[in-house]
């Protein structure tokens, strides 16, 4: 039995992006009269701008509420809209940000493993250790009546260093007193989770939710409900 397990947060136990989308439909006002095409086209620009820019803000290149500025900016655009001003920027993120906190949901599969986890022999430590801004997460996380499961939630702003870095997943195993060796780590991301976690000496694996096997990288699972079993035989 691995002595801890982490988890990614957005897209492994928190579904970000249907949250996301279901918000950005209701901040442009759609009722149908979107063509379905051009509203898949919008979903899919506004995905690229929070990834690129969230990657901007990781690097500690810009404050989280200027990520959010700087994908309007580049977004609204497209909209036919003029930017605004900050003000104007930040109220409309903000109506956004209320729908997008609304839908926070988990995916189905996640509260049965962590209790499963939780309740097997020599059960391990639970953490969750994500990207992105403190305050966000962390209300995920009670929003969603997770953390209860888990001995700590790690979030990157407070650790001085973003996955994919080596020294993020050392000092997540570090804070939670486990050595790397020990550690599964499962994320949604070949490249930032699974490749990056066994690179710093994890055990990390990929949770392809989509079932694309698009990538060769194993341990591959398609549910978080095949974790336990996976832990058990590490």
């Amino acid at each position: 039995m691995s002595a801890a397990v982490l988890f990614d947060l957005d897209g492994t136990l928190i579904d970000h992006r249907a949250a996301a989308a279901g918000a950005l439909r209701t901040s442009l006002g759609y009722s149908g009269s979107i063509d379905p095409v051009e509203l898949a086209d919008l979903e899919l620009r506004w995905f690229s701008l929070e990834r690129s820019h969230m990657d901007v803000f990781l690097a500690g290149e810009c404050t989280f509420v200027e990520q959010r500025r700087r994908r309007l900016r580049a977004f609204l655009p497209e909209l036919g809209v003029a930017p605004g001003s900050e003000s104007e920027l930040d109220a409309w993120f903000a109506g956004y940000a209320r729908t997008y906190q609304a839908n926070w949901a988990p995916y189905g599969d996640v509260e049965a493993c962590l209790a499963e986890l939780l309740t097997s022999d020599s059960a391990p430590k639970l953490g969750v250790l994500t990207n992105g801004d403190h305050e966000q997460q962390c209300a995920k996380i009670d929003r969603c009546n997770l953390r209860k499961y888990f001995t700590d939630v790690l979030v990157s702003e407070d650790l001085g260093y973003a996955k994919p870095a080596r020294e993020c997943f050392a000092e997540a195993c570090r804070r939670l007193k486990v050595a790397p060796e020990d550690t599964v780590y499962v994320g949604d991301t070949v490249k930032v989770d699974a490749q990056a976690a066994t690179a710093a000496g994890l055990c990390g694996v990929w949770l392809d939710r989509q079932g694309t096997k698009s990538d060769e990288y194993q341990p591959r699972i398609e549910s978080l409900a095949e974790v336990p079993a996976l832990v058990a035989g590490g």
